[in-house]
């Protein structure tokens, strides 16, 4: 009937309009729009994952005779850790220029590199000029590591930091998952134009992002920072909260630079307080790499395709079930990393991590030094590798950028970042490159054994060493440490004081 097709008319359009305002509402909210600016922002370590990770699974079939590239197996371990010889060229001019262009530009500039990295892996056929998309992909990579934890601790609210810090990780094992679900199934060249896309999406889309209201006080420009606190909070108008907010950050950056000297550098570490926010960023980041995460990650198909057991599934399969379960824990680090605490979850993550290293380490040892039978239990290896993998990246995998972004002060983060992600660098590509060295010379073992004990020491600094920060603002935060670091009173101190 007319009247009925006229009734269904009027009602769809109603539920399509109710859609749209609720859709309007929950985009103009204030949480809504920092997840969307940091996930957004988060696009840059997707495409760094996705760019670190793309030779692991093709790793194999690249020594291969019929190899699309051929190489040798020296040549590869090139291939794969030549990333991090790049990604020591730009932490510190990054670091530098962070606190002068401003954290948008910089994270914008790594676009193009990595759009130019993908145009030469789908015009050339070459290991050398291989070895030079590695590069300019660590040089991207550098960047990204500097500039994104400054960016996503900046825009979010306290009660929001852990969480939207950790979409750091959450986005870079994406792109690493990406890769390992992708690369077995296709071409060298689709596999190209597939990468190409994520720089493409994350270029058009941070476009429209906006400062950081950090960044913005930083050099004096109060009005434009108020109003990206007023679109990042979702309200038009200032209100008590937001003044508050905006008043605290103010106190955090005069505080900072009333601190700061004509040498950056020193100010790194001009205070006692600065300087034990120096170690434990560098240590907690440091344990992430010397557990072995970024060999790990590079070499597991190449380890499990090695064993001697069978196994309904291949070794690529394997990797990607390991990357799935790296990325739900890194996922759900960041739904509890605000409610649960840093202290917690780093220990856990540690201490379980060694736990599972050691498995493995036993595991190939057995497998390959000894004449017992293990081919029935290949799954031992995949089972603790995952659980190495769930622990590691969803603890301190995932709260090391919320550590990296609450600790250092305002003037002296991107600096600080710089310094740190170049350490990172320095022993990601000694791991990368001893790997495949010690397998050769001694056993495969022996690099779990040595992530193991790496991972007990660092839970005991973890233990005796870092403060909790959760939910604390960052002028907090820095009081906090200046507190610890203070010189206990004598008893002439105090009689002085009542006198």
């Amino acid at each position: 009937m007319p009247w009925r097709r006229r009734s269904a008319r009027v009602n769809l359009s109603r539920m399509v309009r109710t859609a749209l305002e609720a859709a309007s509402r929950v985009l103009r909210s204030g949480t809504t729009r920092q997840y969307v600016a940091a996930t957004v922002a988060s696009l840059s370590a997707m495409m760094s994952g996705s760019a670190f990770s793309w030779v692991t699974q093709i790793l194999v079939s690249l020594t291969s005779p019929d190899s699309e590239v051929p190489m040798t197996k020296e040549q590869s371990s090139w291939v794969v850790s030549l990333i991090e010889l790049g990604n020591l060229v730009t932490p510190i001019p990054a670091g530098l220029l962070v606190d002068s262009l401003g954290r948008k530009p910089c994270l914008l500039a790594t676009a193009p590199l990595y759009i130019l990295s993908w145009l030469l892996v789908l015009t050339t056929r070459s290991v050398r000029l291989l070895y030079i998309v590695r590069f300019i992909q660590g040089i991207g990579m550098g960047v990204v590591f500097v500039v994104l934890p400054s960016y996503l601790g900046e825009i979010a609210e306290p009660r929001h930091r852990g969480t939207l810090s950790t979409l750091f990780e959450v986005m870079w094992y994406l792109g690493v998952l990406l890769q390992y679900c992708v690369a077995p199934l296709v071409s060298y060249q689709v596999l190209g134009f597939l990468s190409l896309s994520v720089p493409i999406a994350y270029m058009v889309g941070f476009i429209l992002m906006p400062e950081t209201p950090y960044f913005l006080l930083l050099v004096g420009k109060d009005q434009e920072a108020l109003d990206t606190l007023l679109w990042l909070r979702g309200v038009e108008h200032p209100n008590r909260q937001v003044e508050a907010e905006l008043k605290s950050m103010k106190i955090s950056v005069e505080e900072d630079l009333a601190q700061k000297t004509s040498n950056s550098w020193s100010d790194l570490v001009s205070t006692p307080a600065n300087r034990r926010c120096l170690l434990i960023v560098l240590a907690v980041s440091l344990l992430e790499i010397v557990s072995g995460i970024p060999a790990i990650l590079s070499y597991v198909t190449e380890a499990l395709t090695n064993t001697k057991g069978s196994s309904f599934l291949k070794a690529d399969q394997y990797t990607v079930l390991i990357g799935v379960s790296i990325l739900i824990s890194t996922v759900v680090s960041a739904a509890t990393v605000d409610h649960l605490g840093r202290r917690p979850i780093l220990l856990t993550s540690c201490l379980g991590a060694a736990i599972c290293q050691m498995i493995s380490g036993a595991y190939f040892f057995i497998d390959s030094q000894t004449q017992i039978d293990v081919s029935g239990y290949s799954w031992v290896a995949f089972l603790s590798i995952s659980c190495y993998g769930i622990l590691l990246c969803g603890g301190i995998g995932a709260v090391s950028t919320t550590i990296q972004s609450e600790f250092f002060p305002s003037h002296t983060r991107g600096l600080g970042n710089g310094v740190n992600t170049m350490t990172i660098n320095v022993v990601s590509f000694l791991c990368l490159k001893l790997y495949q060295d010690v397998e050769s010379s001694v056993g495969l073992f022996l690099n779990f054994w040595l992530y193991a004990v790496c991972g007990f020491l660092g839970s005991v600094f973890i233990y005796f060493y870092i403060p909790e920060t959760k939910g604390k603002t960052f002028a907090e935060i820095h009081h906090d440490m200046a507190k610890l670091n203070a010189k206990p009173e004598s008893p002439e101190d105090k009689i002085v004081k009542k006198v």
